[in-house]
This record gives structure tokens, C-alpha cells and sequence, in this order.
């Protein structure tokens, strides 16, 4: 592009670059229980009451299929009671699970947003050295399409 200033001749080079762009085309929800039963290391003393539970889902890996997300991940809990001889003490463990979603008009370019919330996590225990652990979770997904456009991002002279 050229420009003319008070006879002056200037040389002015746009200077463009490529965005991408992703907008948020489609939602699914889906739920999921899960249900485990753990037994106490021997490392660890026996548990008389759980005081605490507290626990998260992390997700591992996930893989479009066609209009379906196949989701790999666990749900991670941690658990702090009261030993039988006093004191306290924390363990933890997980549950791995394997989902699919079925997302309408999803193709192998789009990407996918995943939010899982924990709408319940129940730890009891069965005996002293056995721990229930039932969690429900829900996960919202969203269909991001990608995009691309040229802009000018600024201009030498």
C-alpha cells in the first residue's frame, strides 16, 4: 500500500496474521454414579469415624468418535478420620471410569470443552477396615467449531 504526504512518496507494508477462532456451537450433559468399595492399607490404623471427604475428577484423556466424546478420567477422593487409638489419619483413593457422550453434529475437527462437577460424594464406612466411596457426577460438554481469519495485526514503513 502506498500513502502520499505533502509530496513525499512512503512505503507502508500491512502486516497480516492468521487467528483462529473457536465458537461454542452445542451443549450435552450427561451423568454418571460411581461406586467402589476400599479396604484400609495395613500401613494405616483402623478407622473408628470419618471426619472429613473431599474429592475431585480429573480427566485423562479424551477422544471424538463420530458424533460421540469417549471421556477417560477418575474421580480422585481423600478421606481424613479418626483412629481407633487417637489421633487422626488421611487416606485416598480413586475410581477410573470411561464415558461416551453422544454430542449432536460433532465432526473430528471441532474441539470439545469438558466441566465436570461432583453433585454428591458419599464416603461411609462398612467396618473398621473397609470405606465406601459412591460418587454422582455431571459433566457439560461444548461443541467448539474452529475458525480461521485474516486480519491485519499492524503496518511497517
Amino acid at each position: 500500500m502506498r500513502a502520499v504526504w505533502k509530496g513525499a512518496f512512503f512505503m507502508i507494508e500491512l502486516i497480516k496474521k492468521e487467528i483462529h477462532m473457536n465458537r461454542q456451537r452445542g451443549t450435552a450433559v450427561s451423568q454418571l454414579t460411581l461406586d467402589d468399595d476400599f479396604i484400609v492399607p495395613d500401613a494405616l490404623d483402623d478407622a473408628v469415624q470419618i471426619l472429613l471427604s473431599d474429592g475431585e475428577v480429573q480427566i485423562e484423556n479424551s477422544r471424538i468418535q463420530g458424533e460421540k466424546v469417549l471421556i477417560r478420567g477418575k474421580l480422585v477422593f481423600r478421606v481424613l478420620y479418626r483412629r481407633e487409638s487417637g489421633g487422626l489419619q488421611a487416606m485416598g483413593g480413586e475410581i477410573p471410569f470411561e464415558e461416551t457422550v453422544n454430542v449432536p453434529e460433532l465432526s473430528e475437527r471441532d474441539y470439545t470443552q469438558i466441566v465436570w462437577n461432583i453433585e454428591d460424594l458419599n464416603i461411609t464406612m462398612i467396618h473398621s477396615r473397609k470405606l465406601s466411596a459412591k460418587g454422582r457426577k455431571a459433566a457439560s460438554m461444548r461443541r467448539l467449531p474452529r475458525t480461521s481469519r485474516r486480519t491485519m495485526r499492524g503496518c511497517k514503513s
